[in-house]
């Protein structure tokens, strides 16, 4: 079986490009707000789309979901932020809207 991902908060695309040592997994799609990291995701992932945008954003939402339609997207992967739950950042926990993103 082929696997076909969409990678959500791509970032520079390591979660993906660790599941591409293996034949079967190929990143199609990668979605973050940071445009410089998506930068670096589609010089690491060459055969993919990058999408540059907020998740929680409709238009953005749907861009992806037609593009994930299209290509036969049929794993999605992810990390999400974290600051929310980190003693680093204010670790507000479920106070951090950024918590609840996926």
């Amino acid at each position: 079986m082929s696997y076909k991902i969409l990678d959500l908060f791509c970032g520079a695309g390591g979660f993906s490009a660790g599941l591409e040592c293996l034949e079967e997994f190929d990143a199609l799609i990668g979605l973050n707000c940071d445009k410089q990291a998506l930068i670096t995701f589609e010089n690491n992932h060459k055969n993919a789309i990058g999408v540059c945008g907020d998740i929680t954003q409709a238009a953005i939402k749907e861009k992806v979901i037609k593009l994930a339609q299209t290509l036969g997207i049929n794993m999605i992967i992810g990390g999400p932020p974290c600051q929310g739950f980190s003693n680093k950042g204010k670790n507000l926990g479920l106070k951090d809207p950024r918590n609840f993103l996926f």
